[in-house]
């Protein structure tokens, strides 16, 4: 399963970097925000408003996060997603297999999500890392966070059962229908948080697939087909850096048969479409191999996620 999206793993490890610079670059707007804020004479509701639609912000920025973290991986790794099977139905209104993937992960991503919270981070981090854990202070300090912002949406912000629930032994408050006060040294705190949540769920993360590339995946693929078998990956080809592979031509020449030399082409069209020699476009490669092959779902990979060097 896992070969039908090899190829949308070319692009995982800028993925990856995109989502954290993104949240970070949200916090810092954040921050920047409470500055030019906090000189300004509000009353108190003013000052209510903004301290909850600030620790509201704060936590969105990390939710949103995870679920990105979640969906990238099951999208390139669709041996995670809960449902395996299906239908004609599902594939009739979906339009193709990658349609469907991204229906599956969506729906295997919100059946976690009703999960405690601390239970969804968990099954995210062990998504790229089974071994991998997460500082548990931090969590249940982010999660109080989280609480404490559910509070404000659904009981104005007075102490209920559900936040004592969820907050555990870092619930701020226990007495029952209390205010539960926020505040700018909170709110400092908050960040903080945030930014350690950030580092904390970056560590966790394989520098592997952090530094996944189109030169790693162009070698996974490779290995893949019946190709590797006569010719290795690094005698036929010389990687340069994750954004440059190029053919070695001597160590190319191989009695290769014709479906053998097709697949080859598909290759060399990926490094480029106007490689001397090349006889055999793209499109021949899928008629040749079956999808049922590694090649043909190698190929079929790389018509849904192209990319070239």
């Amino acid at each position: 399963m896992e070969l039908l999206t090899i190829a949308r793993r070319a692009d995982f490890g800028y993925s990856l970097s995109e989502r954290f610079k993104d949240a970070r670059s949200r916090l810092q707007s954040g921050c920047d925000f409470a500055k030019v804020i906090a000189p300004l004479r509000l009353n108190r509701q003013q000052q209510e408003f903004y301290e909850f639609s600030y620790l509201a912000g704060l936590v969105s920025v990390v939710e949103a996060l995870i679920l990105d973290l979640a969906k990238d991986f099951l999208l390139r790794y669709p041996g995670y997603i809960k449902e395996k099977t299906v239908s004609l139905v599902a594939l009739a209104e979906n339009g193709s297999i990658s349609a469907i993937l991204e229906d599956l992960a969506a729906k295997t991503i919100n059946d976690w999500s009703y999960k405690k919270f601390p239970d969804f981070t968990k099954w995210v981090v062990n998504l790229y890392d089974k071994k991998a854990t997460i500082d548990d202070d931090m969590l249940a300090r982010f999660t109080e966070l989280k609480a404490t912002r559910d509070l404000y949406i659904h009981g104005k912000g007075e102490v209920n059962y559900i936040y004592l629930s969820k907050a555990g032994e870092h619930a701020r408050e226990t007495r029952i229908g209390w205010k539960l006060p926020i505040g700018e040294k909170y709110l400092r705190s908050a960040e903080q948080t945030v930014e350690q949540f950030f580092d904390g769920l970056q560590k966790v993360i394989p520098q592997q697939m952090q530094s996944m590339g189109r030169a790693s995946v162009f070698e996974a693929m490779w290995n893949a087909t019946c190709l590797s078998t006569h010719v290795p990956f690094h005698e036929g080809w010389t990687v340069e850096s994750e954004d440059m592979v190029r053919p070695n031509d001597e160590a190319l020449r191989w009695a290769w048969s014709h479906s053998e030399q097709v697949l080859l082409d598909f290759f060399l069209a990926i490094y480029s479409s106007t490689y001397p020699g090349r006889q055999h476009d793209a499109i021949v490669a899928m008629k040749i191999w079956s999808p049922n092959t590694n090649e043909g779902k190698v190929i079929m990979s790389w018509f849904d996620s192209p990319f070239w060097f």
